[in-house]
C-alpha cells in the first residue's frame, strides 16, 4: 500500500492539473500492510513473490515512497483524492467516512472515458464509508463475521477478490478502465 498509495496521490494530482492525458488501462494494486522491506524486489531473501517480481520488472519500482496515513480508509483516501487526511478530514478507519463532495480518482478517470470498478478485501474499505460511490462497480462481499472476531478480521480471501476482479475485467471490451 505505501508504494500505491504516494504514485497514485501523485497521479491525482496531476490529473487535477490539465493539459494531462490518461491513456491505457489503469490496475492500482493496494496490499495493506504489506512492508516493502518484506519483498524480493527490496532486497528480501526470505520469500518467493514470482508475481509482484515480474509486475515490478515489467512496471517502475518506486525506492522512496510513504503513505500520508497509517491506517486503511485514511490511507486510501488519501490515494483517491491526492489530500493529506487533515483535508479530507478521515482520520481513522471506524467512525468517518468520505464527504460526498470530494472528488475522487474515479470521477477524474470518468471524465476521460474511464469505466472503474473496485474490489476491495477489507470491512474498513465497506460501501458505507463512501469510496463506492466513485466507482461503476464496488464490490466489498465479506464473509460473515463469526462472534469474537474483531472488525479488523472480517475480511475477504485475496484470491477470491482476484477472481471477481478478473470476472469483471472481461467485461470491460474496448474501453480504458482503472
Amino acid at each position: 500500500m505505501i508504494v500505491a498509495g504516494a504514485a497514485t496521490g501523485l497521479f491525482v494530482w496531476n490529473l487535477r492539473t490539465p493539459p494531462l492525458r490518461v491513456t491505457g488501462p489503469i490496475i492500482l494494486i493496494s496490499i495493506d500492510t504489506l512492508r516493502a522491506d518484506r519483498l524480493p524486489v527490496y532486497g528480501y531473501t526470505e520469500l518467493d513473490t514470482p508475481a509482484i517480481d515480474a509486475l515490478a520488472a515489467d512496471g517502475v519500482v518506486f525506492e522512496h515512497a510513504y503513505s500520508h496515513a497509517p491506517q486503511t480508509l485514511p490511507a486510501h483516501t488519501s490515494m483517491f483524492t491526492g489530500k493529506l487526511p487533515v483535508e479530507h478530514a478521515v482520520r481513522d478507519n471506524l467512525g468517518f467516512s468520505v464527504d460526498d463532495e470530494e472528488t475522487l480518482l474515479p470521477d477524474l478517470l470518468a471524465a476521460q472515458g474511464y469505466v472503474s470498478a473496485a474490489v476491495v478485501s477489507s470491512y474498513v474499505l465497506r460501501t458505507e464509508v463512501g469510496l463506492a460511490r466513485a466507482f461503476d462497480v464496488y464490490d466489498d462481499k465479506m464473509p460473515v463475521a463469526s462472534p469474537g472476531m474483531s472488525i479488523g478480521q472480517v475480511q475477504r480471501d485475496g484470491a477470491d477478490s482476484l477472481a471477481v476482479a478478473e470476472r469483471w475485467l472481461d467485461t470491460t471490451g474496448a474501453s480504458p478502465f482503472f
